[in-house]
């Protein structure tokens, strides 16, 4: 439990901010200590020159020249915790508070200070921190006295620092203990506003953690702050397209499922077939070589059929991994025309029209072309009349960007909107309204073409819509039940 709440978003995001609060406050605080012990320093060594200068050069004079009357006025000029000292040229030290002199050590400088004091155009004073020979710190300033333009000694102030420093831990302890105290009402308050803030995404999190695939559906509300409604939007998002994906896998189950159990009856018959007529031929079927040889004819056509099924299957299953095509520059005008003799012999009786504009090339893998034209023009074959039925092929370049409903007569080159349209008409006896939408389906078989000597597999519409998406282009139907059908291939350039 500890660790589930130190874990937490509310935890960190309040440590955070209650560490940025306390080094803000820490930064404030040496900032202010350094500025106000600067200050003090300051004004303590400004106290001790007004003193020096208030008594005037005659006192320190006649203090220079050892007058006991000055010395005994002392005590009343300046406070008991000043430390005066006379410094000659020659660097020698001379108390001047005899029998109080000795109440702590005087601080010494380095004899270059001194003497920085006694050059020509040099400052007339200085003040500055230093340490007695006990280690304290003082306040010490300097102060050149003697005839104009001629330094003739220098006078020492020193006082203890103490006061100052009982000044700045006093400020210290105030300020630590407000430091304190706002640390706490920013934690009350930062808690507060962060449980505010993140109310509404908890509330999200409780809407998320009831979703399952069942409920996808549910959307969440929108926030009042940008950031919370971004996140919301992203995540109706994400659900959008899970709710999506979970009903094309579900689609997919079922088309999977579907396409098993017909792959399984269709791949049945021929062998239910074959095993059938295997079994005659063991109950003693080759005495009669009539019934033989009906039997071996039954037997080829079952296992053509069998063979075809299976490589529509491989091919479809190969398309559906990665499809691979040899494309080269073809003329699909005179692929068309090489295949008007076999196209004749599909056709029989039935009329056959082939109407080509324009050579049509296009970067294409020929066979497989050969084989989307072939398909369609079987299918073609298989529903309609023997003897009155009308099979067209129509062969002629389009341009999106030309007027509705008007086609270009020239072969188009390479372009954006250009391609080739391939439509194969017929008067057959077309497809119900209800079956249209999956003619392209694999095993699908409308309501009026169920038996398999008529219908085929069940595999070639589908296969010509795997070539023809392989090669970029995309394929349609129009029909109306008994007034023929038209399939339209379009091929990009």
């Amino acid at each position: 439990m500890i660790r589930r709440v130190l874990r937490s978003f509310r935890f960190r995001l309040l440590s955070g901010s209650l560490l940025l609060l306390a080094l803000l406050l820490l930064t404030m605080g040496l900032f202010e200590y350094t500025v106000m012990q600067e200050y003090l320093n300051r004004t303590a060594a400004a106290n001790l020159q007004d003193q020096i200068r208030a008594i005037g050069p005659q006192v320190w004079d006649q203090l220079a020249a050892g007058s006991p009357a000055a010395q005994s006025a002392l005590p009343k000029l300046l406070g008991p915790d000043v430390s005066l000292v006379l410094v000659g040229k020659d660097g020698t030290l001379q108390p001047l508070r005899p029998g109080e002199d000795h109440r702590h050590s005087v601080p010494v400088l380095t004899p270059e200070q001194y003497k920085s004091l006694f050059m020509p155009g040099s400052r007339p004073d200085w003040s500055g921190i230093a340490l007695d020979n006990q280690g304290r710190r003082e306040t010490v300033v300097l102060l050149r006295f003697g005839p104009p333009g001629k330094a003739a000694y220098l006078i020492q102030a020193s006082t203890f620092l103490k006061p100052t420093e009982d000044i700045l831990r006093g400020s210290l302890a105030v300020y630590g203990l407000g430091a304190l105290v706002t640390l706490l009402l920013g934690g009350l308050a930062f808690s507060f506003l962060i449980r505010r803030l993140l109310f509404p995404l908890s509330g999200m999190i409780q809407s998320l953690e009831r979703m399952d695939a069942g409920t996808l559906q549910d959307r969440l509300p929108s926030q009042e702050t940008d950031e919370l409604n971004s996140l919301a939007h992203s995540f109706n998002s994400l659900l959008a397209r899970l709710e999506t994906a979970f009903a094309r896998e579900k689609e997919a189950r079922e088309t999977l499922r579907r396409f098993v159990a017909d792959a399984s009856h269709e791949l049945r018959t021929p062998l239910t077939a074959l095993h059938g007529f295997l079994e005659v031929l063991l109950l003693g079927a080759e005495d009669n070589p009539n019934q033989l040889h009906s039997a071996l004819q039954s037997m080829h056509m079952e296992s053509e059929r069998l063979i075809k099924l299976v490589n529509e299957l491989l091919l479809l299953a190969r398309f559906d991994r990665e499809p691979t095509l040899n494309k080269e520059e073809t003329s699909l005008a005179d692929l068309l025309k090489a295949m008007e003799p076999e196209l004749h012999l599909l056709a029989g009786k039935r009329s056959l029209k082939v109407e080509i504009h324009g050579p049509g090339y296009l970067s294409c893998d020929k066979q497989h072309l050969k084989q989307v034209i072939l398909n369609l023009f079987q299918n073609a074959v298989h529903y309609t009349d023997p003897l009155t039925g009308e099979i067209e092929l129509i062969l002629h370049p389009f341009a999106s960007d030309l007027p509705s409903g008007k086609t270009s007569a020239r072969a188009f080159g390479s372009g954006s909107g250009s391609f080739l349209v391939l439509e194969v008409r017929d008067n057959g006896s077309g497809i119900s309204p209800q079956d249209l939408p999956h003619v392209f389906e694999r095993f699908y078989r409308g309501e009026k073409s169920r038996n398999r000597e008529q219908g085929g597999t069940g595999l070639g519409l589908s296969i010509v819509k795997s070539l023809v998406e392989a090669h970029g282009g995309r394929v349609s139907v129009e029909s109306v039940a008994g007034h023929g059908t038209v399939f339209r291939v379009e091929l990009p350039l």
